[in-house]
């Protein structure tokens, strides 16, 4: 059915919703459980660092990937599998976030990145995955 007018379209998907007894509320509750955020924040002048995983928003995932290291900066937010940050074993400046469909891709993916930033060895410092 083609609807000339999104008024209509939106009134005829809320009387759908509501005929099969679903509210708005629980289709943006559904939504909320599905997308969760995370985030990866460094501070490649002191070494710092900070994650968050799981979180409602991409903006909570900053923040709470912030409280920890006032001086961080978010270098990596993703909402779908994992997110891993490695560091340099050499220079701890060296800090370098990537992500991945699993913990085990996420983490070479950023050891990888990491190597070829800093000519050495490096190992991951955190991870972290939203749940599904």
């Amino acid at each position: 059915m083609k609807v000339e007018k999104p008024g209509v379209e939106v009134a005829l998907l809320s009387m759908a919703m509501l005929a099969v007894g679903v509210t708005g509320c629980d289709v943006v509750k559904g939504v909320a459980l599905k997308e969760k955020h995370a985030a990866v924040a460094y501070d490649e002048e002191t070494g710092g660092w900070g994650y968050s995983y799981n979180q409602l928003t991409a903006k909570a995932a900053e923040k709470e990937a912030t409280k920890k290291c006032k001086t961080c900066t978010v270098h990596l937010t993703w909402n779908k599998g994992c997110g891993a940050l490695a560091q340099s074993k050499e220079d701890k400046k060296v800090l370098v976030a990537e992500t991945g469909i699993s913990r085990g891709i996420a983490e070479m993916a950023a050891k990888k990145a990491c190597k070829e930033k800093g000519k050495g060895d490096c190992k991951v410092v955190v991870w972290a995955c939203n749940s599904k």
